[in-house]
């Protein structure tokens, strides 16, 4: 059987490609026609780079300043120290779209097939993958969805932060963070047919984040803009700024091509990377050009990657290093920098965090007559509290989920003395202690009373007893029964039944029946009388 929420994600997936087949229609309808000639990249010189082409060729540095590029089909992920020079690769066994080490260069993520996977440095240097290591599901729309994605990004203390959007199997766009060894940490942005901060119009594609994960950046083709999402203080993330298209400079959400100056849209956005200075790079994928700005968002430069200066290939991702190099495999272009910029300066190694939170307060209604129930928790961490769990008077917890200062909870089946164990940690996993509070579930006052639809009996009949069809019905639920003669002598209450037998008085003659029900609380309904002929 197919869940809602799966039947919702296929027939968003469709409606996304429905989308896609529109507007790649409409773009070649209306296509820039570039002349052969090389526009000015100012501040870069763009090389022939051969050889590293086949998938999206996404990558990035370690603090070394060394850079991971995946190259051809299936893929070798290529690995160039901080002056470009090649000194080592490895096979990865199948197409990777996007390579990202961790910081210090002992584990490499790729994307392509599937989830995403971790190759681990070994002694001599060459890479292994770790078939053990795997991420975690995420929540959302209330499933449990196995990652996906062709673009992640690592934060300098290992946090990764995938992009699980456009060609992916789940189809959810949405920007999932972990830790390094792939524990779930929390979830921001999905999809949404709008212009609104926070909302993926039907293609979220790459993402990078700043060195101490305090803010991320992604890129949307169906908006064609950057959104920036910043950290908050309970650890989740919330888009506070967008750089490109909006509903008044690209309200057809058509791609719009120039050189030579930034005129604030983007032209299918696919893929965003940072160099160590911070500025942010974006790969404008319908117009084979690099656009390069300040970490405000300020324009600095444009370059021109297009092969022979034709309209083809478009290329979907791209690897920048640390200096500010940019290499384009599927355009087979590499574009150096006139003044490169530094080696990554390494975030001075924290204090590990081994502060646990403290859970100040737990706050439960002391009765409900219903089964989902309000949780308010007060809580505090040195660093920021990110999530938090539930569970029931059994102890059977449930699964992390985002902090949240209010949450809804369901309590165990039946009415009763009920108990709620709650419980938060940190984004380094310390956990506070646990929390215990009691309630009391009640049913609800019913002060409703029964109604009776109808009452059958035969009529006329030669019989003294009867059957007697009774339909009733009640807010809660019909109960009980009783039935008198005609001179009004109720029998006693018995449980109801829709059909019942009944002996009228003795001797031929017009007889009659009296009939009331009542439930549980003992409400009881208006009084019916039916009257009957008994004759031989």
């Amino acid at each position: 059987m197919v869940s809602l929420s799966n039947l919702s994600a296929v027939l968003k997936r469709y409606m996304q490609a429905k989308y896609i087949l529109r507007s790649l229609a409409t773009l070649l309808a209306s296509s820039v026609v570039f002349l052969a000639a090389t526009f000015p990249s100012t501040g870069y010189t763009v090389q022939a780079w051969p050889g590293c082409s086949g998938s999206y060729n996404s990558g990035s540095w370690d603090l070394s300043g060394n850079l991971y590029v995946p190259c051809g089909s299936p893929s070798t992920v290529r690995v160039y120290d901080f002056d470009g020079n090649l000194f080592t690769t490895f096979s990865a066994g199948y197409t990777v779209r996007d390579a990202v080490p961790s910081p210090d260069g002992q584990f490499v993520y790729t994307t392509g097939e599937g989830s995403p996977r971790k190759f681990d440095r070994q002694p001599d240097g060459s890479f292994s993958r770790d078939t053990t290591w795997s991420l975690d599901k995420y929540p959302m729309y209330g499933s449990q969805w196995t990652p996906t994605g062709l673009f992640l990004a690592v934060d300098h203390s290992g946090y990764i932060y995938l992009a699980d959007g456009a060609w992916a199997g789940n189809g959810t766009h949405t920007v999932i963070k972990y830790a390094p060894d792939g524990t779930f940490v929390t979830r921001f942005g999905e999809y949404g047919q709008t212009w609104q901060l926070g909302k993926f119009y039907w293609m979220l594609t790459g993402v990078a984040v700043t060195p101490d994960g305090s803010r991320v950046y992604t890129v949307e083709v169906g908006n064609n803009r950057i959104q920036v999402w910043d950290q908050q203080a309970n650890g989740t993330y919330a888009a506070t700024d967008s750089w490109g298209g909006t509903e008044n400079n690209n309200p057809d959400r058509g791609g719009y091509c120039t050189f030579g100056g930034w005129q604030g849209a983007f032209a299918a956005p696919y893929d965003v990377a940072l160099d160590s200075l911070g500025n942010v790079y974006v790969i404008n994928t319908t117009c084979k050009q690099i656009i390069k700005f300040d970490d405000t968002g300020n324009y600095l430069t444009d370059v021109d990657v297009r092969l022979n200066g034709g309209d083809y290939p478009r290329p979907h991702g791209f690897a920048v290093a640390a200096d500010g190099t940019v290499y384009v495999g599927e355009n087979q272009k590499v574009a150096i920098p006139d003044t490169r910029g530094p080696v990554p300066s390494p975030n001075p190694t924290p204090e590990p965090d081994t502060t646990d939170p403290l859970l100040l307060t737990v706050t439960l209604p002391e009765f409900t007559t219903e089964q989902t129930i309000e949780v308010t928790v007060g809580a505090t961490d040195n660093v920021g509290v990110v999530q938090m769990r539930l569970a029931n008077e059994d102890g059977n917890w449930l699964a992390w989920a985002p902090f949240e200062p209010t949450t809804n909870h369901t309590l165990s089946a039946g009415y009763g003395r009920k108990g709620v164990f709650v419980q938060v940690r940190d984004e380094a996993l310390n956990e506070s202690g646990v929390s215990y509070k009691k309630l009391n579930y009640v049913k609800p006052l019913d002060i409703e009373a029964p109604v009776i639809n109808s009452v059958s009996i035969p009529t006329p009949t030669s019989t003294q007893t009867l059957d007697v069809t009774v339909q009733a019905m009640d807010n809660v639920g019909v109960t009980e029964m009783r039935l008198a003669n005609e001179d009004g002598n109720w029998m006693i209450w018995v449980p109801f039944k829709s059909v019942t037998q009944h002996s009228l008085t003795g001797g031929f003659g017009k007889k009659g029946v009296f009939v009331q029900v009542r439930d549980d609380t003992r409400n009881e309904s208006e009084v019916v009388f039916t009257k009957v002929l008994y004759r031989p």
